[in-house]
């Protein structure tokens, strides 16, 4: 899944040029190209079988009245995608677009996720795509250390308490082995006062900064930035 391999890597580069301590770069940045990439790959190789598709923030690819979802797992206690689950608490438009798209359950809830007014956005997808239209799951297991590991595909029922994913169907895609071998850690104190800052190379000598002091500079005012819009998948 070449389109997933080029998501991670790309998270990992902005996570590199950030020097940030924590993951927030890498998992915000994979949120947003797990779909774009995924689209921009579908769009290559299919140009005539495919469809894209805008619902919330994201472009969504459709082939053969399917809707390619990918879905970054969050279960620790399984290294199988298979076996993927999604961070909680679960969106009510995740929420709705297994029950509306995905298989029927085994066990069906008793309340439905179709009570709410918000969920007219998803009704106006359907209305363009067909009622024949389908979920498929992308469950993908990707870390920073590691990069991405495994990847199943499949028809998916998804358990609202606890985000577990429940594959009725699928198949496993094979991992570009890209980056099997690399891991990369997060930087510490001790590289930042290293000299060499926080950015990780792949190879090479790190290149050389002249930081000499600027007599001339001057404190910048800045504004706070206004505040970011909620999204309704905020959990990527």
């Amino acid at each position: 899944m070449q389109a997933l391999t080029d998501a991670c890597v790309h998270s990992r580069d902005a996570q590199d040029v950030s020097g940030a301590r924590t993951l927030d770069p890498f998992g915000h940045t994979l949120k947003t190209l797990q779909f774009q990439e995924l689209a921009d790959q579908i769009e290559a190789l299919l140009p005539d079988r495919h469809r894209i598709e805008k619902l919330d923030r994201y472009s969504l690819a459709v082939v053969n009245n399917f809707i390619l979802y990918p879905v970054r797992s969050v279960n620790g206690k399984s290294a199988k995608a298979k076996d993927g689950s999604v961070r909680k608490p679960v969106s009510k438009l995740r929420r709705r677009m297994f029950t509306a798209l995905g298989p029927a359950p085994y066990q069906p809830s008793l309340t439905s996720e179709w009570a709410d007014e918000a969920a007219e956005d998803l009704r106006t997808l359907i209305a363009r795509l067909g009622k024949g239209t389908r979920l498929a799951a992308i469950s993908y297991v990707c870390s920073f250390d590691t990069g991405l590991s495994d990847v199943y595909w499949g028809e998916a029922e998804l358990n609202v308490r606890d985000g577990s994913l429940i594959f009725h169907d699928g198949e496993s895609l094979s991992v570009v082995p890209a980056l099997g071998g690399v891991r990369r850690g997060l930087p510490t104190v001790a590289d930042a006062s290293d000299g060499v800052g926080s950015r990780a190379f792949d190879g090479g000598a790190p290149p050389e900064f002249d930081l000499a002091a600027n007599p001339s500079h001057q404190t910048p005012i800045t504004e706070s930035e206004p505040p970011q819009p909620l999204s309704i998948d905020d959990e990527g």
